[in-house]
């Protein structure tokens, strides 16, 4: 974790995260909306729904809340990233909704 901030019922924080390139993140959902913002690497979200977005290296982007995801670590060095979440104090970050993590290759959402 990188902060954390307790305010009116809601928790603010951000999460440090590393992860090995061309691997993917479980897929999961957000009870409420974050952001990412990429310092190394680059990324491919797949949210359920949409066709798959590629972000660079120092961009942000918004996840929005419910939908399902996967991020996909598509470059060819390590990636690293910093989470932000606004949740409702005792909320859940996310769920994960398929049991598979970082160590899974190429798949999207079918």
């Amino acid at each position: 974790m990188v902060d954390c901030l307790k305010q009116n019922g809601r928790v603010t924080l951000g999460m440090y995260s590393e992860r090995e390139p061309q691997t993917r993140s479980t897929i999961y959902t957000h009870d409420d909306a974050s952001v990412v913002c990429l310092v190394q690497g680059e990324m491919t979200l797949d949210l359920e729904g949409k066709q798959p977005i590629r972000k660079p290296v120092g961009e942000c982007y918004s996840v929005p809340s419910v939908s399902r995801l996967i991020g996909f670590y598509s470059g060819n060095a390590w990636q690293s990233f910093i989470d932000f979440f606004n949740i409702r104090e005792g909320g859940q970050l996310f769920t994960v909704r398929e049991g598979r993590g970082c160590e899974a290759q190429a798949g999207g959402l079918d």
